[in-house]
């Protein structure tokens, strides 16, 4: 149990070794195990360290798993104050936060572009709608005047013809009378 406390015999040789042979996930569970097995041991901050770094190296996964990596290093800043780690851990946090920040202002961005092209597309629509319905009034609008002239000559033939047919009327009243008397 002493072992525990003041050593991890060979851990953080192994995982760094794992480490610069490029076997990542291994070197990843060798850190973890150094620092949940040995927390008191000096080579505990520096396992945390390396466990958060390792996250941040993405592992060959699309999205680095960032907040893997701020954990461990909160749990750095939080369980060794005095660590030389510390500083390091403390930036990578900023850094953290920054590049997750950055990325929501990015989707934010590309949201609302792709609303606003959507919402464009939409008025464009609208406005061809409204062009179609202009040209049909247009069209109505046309066939009403024609209609309008075609009624304006129809009204004078039928005041010519009544017209005609009271002067008609005129005449045979006239007839009609009889005459003097």
């Amino acid at each position: 149990m002493a072992e525990k406390q003041n050593g991890a015999p060979g851990g953080l040789a192994q995982a760094e070794a794992l480490f610069k042979a490029g076997r990542f996930q291994e070197a990843l569970d060798a850190y973890r195990r150094v620092a949940d097995l040995y927390p008191q041991a000096p080579d505990g901050p520096e396992s945390l360290f390396w466990v958060g770094y390792l996250y941040l190296l993405n592992l060959g996964e699309e999205v680095p798993p960032r907040g893997m990596a701020r954990q461990s290093f909160q749990a750095l800043v939080a369980r060794y104050p005095n660590a030389p780690q510390r500083a390091w851990a403390e930036i990578l946090i900023r850094l953290i936060d920054q590049l997750e920040e950055s990325e929501k202002k990015r989707v934010d961005g590309q949201q609302a572009h792709e609303t606003l092209m959507q919402e464009l597309g939409e008025s464009k629509t609208e406005q061809e709608r409204l062009l179609q319905e202009r040209e049909a009034l247009k069209r109505e609008l046309e066939g009403l005047q024609q209609r309008i002239e075609r009624l304006k000559g129809e009204n004078a033939g039928l005041k010519t013809e009544l017209k005609r047919l009271k002067d008609l009327d005129i005449l045979l009243e006239k007839k009609s009378q009889p005459l003097g008397p």
